[in-house]
């Protein structure tokens, strides 16, 4: 009687697993405790698997509940990086790095609402997708870096930069020389290192802090490329026209602090009508982080500086 009573059970047991695969929310998936759903494509048994702080870089292909595709990075021929962090929220994407191995791929079931304004930051859903409705995230996993290795790729590139800023910066001075002896320049510098050659002397009294000044410019490196200039003609004669830029004077009030070190000393240097070359080292200029990648670190400038107004 009591081995029927267990074999019973035991059928039962087994008839309630195998409906309750049947009749699952989506059949094939499994679900994390996190609530994220997924099925394996591909499993190699055994592959690395990422952990926090890892870099993961891989192929995502987004598509509709019904398998309708939103996106593929593998058309776009752009694999994706993604660093590797802890899930935010229940069904997260993020927990998919965790699952996977090296070459293993999958398909993730998710909310496109969370997906889309928490870990995209989009302002709204992309057609079709509508609110509360889910979609399909197929990834696989092309390689990993992990956050030692990472670690150790940031100290190399620090030292390869921090070697070539060096070479930078010992290369200046003789850079600085060769202009001054190619464009036969006998001028002294000042105490700050500031060339000022006049080429054009003004009239009245020296521009001074608080004076509204208005000039032109035009902004060289020491190999004659112009990087910088307010007047249109010289920025099509040097290829450098820009539609969008705006040519016209600069009107500003001299001792702001709005330009750098060498420029300013340079302007007060000068009155209306003047005209003058600024030779500016990297001291008084942009120094050691250069600018907005337009100038690079330890560049010694050229400013050819014509002042149309002083009040």
């Amino acid at each position: 009687m009591k081995k029927n009573i267990l074999s019973n059970s035991v059928f039962m047991f087994a008839v309630l697993i195998f409906f309750s695969a049947c009749h699952s929310k989506y059949p094939g998936y499994k679900k994390t405790k996190n609530g994220l759903y997924y099925k394996f494509v591909k499993r190699n048994s055994g592959a690395l698997k990422a952990d926090t702080g890892d870099l993961v870089v891989c192929h995502m292909v987004y598509t509709t509940e019904k398998d309708s595709e939103l996106y593929s990075s593998i058309k776009a021929n752009m694999p994706i990086r993604i660093l590797v962090v802890k899930p935010l929220y229940k069904g997260d994407i993020n927990e998919a790095f965790g699952i996977l191995g090296l070459h293993d791929s999958a398909v993730f079931i998710v909310s496109a609402d969370s997906f889309f304004f928490k870990n995209v930051n989009a302002e709204k859903l992309p057609p079709p997708l509508k609110p509360g409705s889910i979609m399909k995230i197929h990834i696989r996993v092309d390689s990993i870096k992990t956050k030692a290795e990472l670690l150790k790729e940031q100290q190399l590139y620090a030292e390869k930069l921090n070697q070539q800023l060096k070479e930078m910066k010992n290369n200046e001075p003789v850079l600085l020389n060769d202009y001054l002896k190619r464009m036969k320049i006998k001028a002294k510098p000042q105490k700050s290192g500031l060339y000022f050659i006049e080429l054009r002397k003004g009239k009245g009294k020296k521009i001074a802090e608080g004076d509204s000044v208005r000039f032109n410019y035009a902004a060289f490196f020491v190999d004659g490329r112009l990087f910088d200039t307010n007047i249109e003609d010289t920025a099509k004669y040097y290829n450098l026209y820009s539609a969008k830029a705006i040519y016209r004077p600069v009107d500003c009030k001299f001792g702001t602090n709005r330009f750098i070190k060498g420029f300013e000393e340079g302007l007060s240097m000068m009155s209306k009508g003047g005209k003058a070359k600024l030779v500016i080292p990297s001291e008084i200029g942009y120094g050691e982080e250069g600018y907005e990648g337009k100038v690079v670190p330890y560049a010694t400038l050229i400013y050819e500086v014509e002042i149309l107004k002083v009040k």
